[in-house]
């Protein structure tokens, strides 16, 4: 018991100090050391009190509607200040008191979309520890390789493309989307040029455990998810192979803060079962499991091995 808070005084030191930047993340395969920014929205810390009362939609007393809108606004204040985000929208559920956020585009990613508060009536969680989910999202630096092919039309126009996260396209077909030519306009022996590559909007669901000695909110359960957006480039060159073409199919994601029109999206096991995040963070917590963490990556680029 004595190592049990020893070890959860030592989470809650490292949450109090801005300077730090390291956090260590436990998954099924492997543990890496992962140096956050000061104040990224990944380090920062709150103590927000929990949603007041277990059930006070069957008690609808004006104390009690009142004590839930006095708790709304405090937090409110809490988040916007923690975060530098404007709060745009509370809503509530049967499960649920949610805080939407405003797309700040004078602030670097990530950003949160969202704080999900689980309420203390709620029978999600194996536990009457509190929780609450962060959406916390961010943009990949820059676009990721697919494939190429160079070579002469006739030999290459039939060879598929890989395409990351999406079935490949033939050459033609690429040239066809990207510079509307063909058959028609290229002879056998034009050399040509085609290529894939993809940028990631990530996605990650934080599960929080508010800490019962010293009442901070300690992320102990990271799941993600990420949405591609694909990118062709066609090059048609002379037969010197000087590029005397070039034309690039792109797609800006929109929105910006969670995009609607991606091309791929893949997710981590459990990113959509928010009762599995509440409780894998809660049982985290309570045998000092370390943190678990199953993400692509958060749009700071921390790591070479992220995405």
């Amino acid at each position: 018991m004595f190592k049990s808070i020893l070890k959860k005084t030592f989470i809650i030191v490292i949450a109090f100090t801005l300077v730090i930047s390291n956090i260590a993340y436990a998954s099924t395969e492997n543990r890496e050391l992962i140096n956050y920014p000061e104040n990224s929205i990944y380090n920062i810390k709150t103590n927000e009190e929990n949603i007041p009362m277990s059930n006070y939609k069957s008690q609808n007393t004006s104390e009690v509607i009142d004590q839930v809108k006095n708790w709304k606004l405090s937090t409110k204040q809490i988040l916007e200040k923690a975060y530098n985000q404007k709060v745009i929208n509370i809503k509530e559920d049967d499960n649920y008191i949610t805080f939407e956020y405003d797309y700040d585009t004078s602030l670097l990613e990530p950003q949160l979309l969202k704080t999900e508060y689980l309420k203390p009536s709620s029978n999600l969680a194996n536990s009457n520890i509190p929780t609450k989910i962060n959406y916390a999202w961010g943009w990949s630096d820059g676009y990721f390789k697919g494939d190429s092919k160079s070579g002469l039309w006739s030999a290459v126009k039939t060879v598929v493309i890989a395409i990351p996260g999406m079935v490949g396209k033939t050459v033609a077909n690429i040239f066809s989307l990207v510079l509307g030519i063909g058959d028609a306009y290229l002879s056998a022996n034009t050399p040509v040029t085609c290529e894939t590559s993809v940028k990631y909007y990530y996605l990650n669901k934080i599960g929080y455990v508010q800490d019962q000695v010293f009442g901070y909110w300690l992320p102990y359960c990271y799941v993600g998810s990420r949405r591609g957006f694909v990118r062709y480039i066609g090059v048609v060159k002379d037969s010197s192979g000087q590029p005397i073409t070039q034309k690039v199919s792109e797609k800006t994601g929109s929105p910006s803060n969670n995009p609607t029109n991606y091309d791929t999206i893949e997710k981590k096991s459990n990113f959509d079962n928010n009762t599995w995040i509440v409780n894998k963070a809660i049982s985290q917590y309570q045998y000092d499991d370390g943190v678990y963490s199953d993400i692509f990556g958060t749009g700071l680029n921390l790591t070479p091995t992220l995405p």
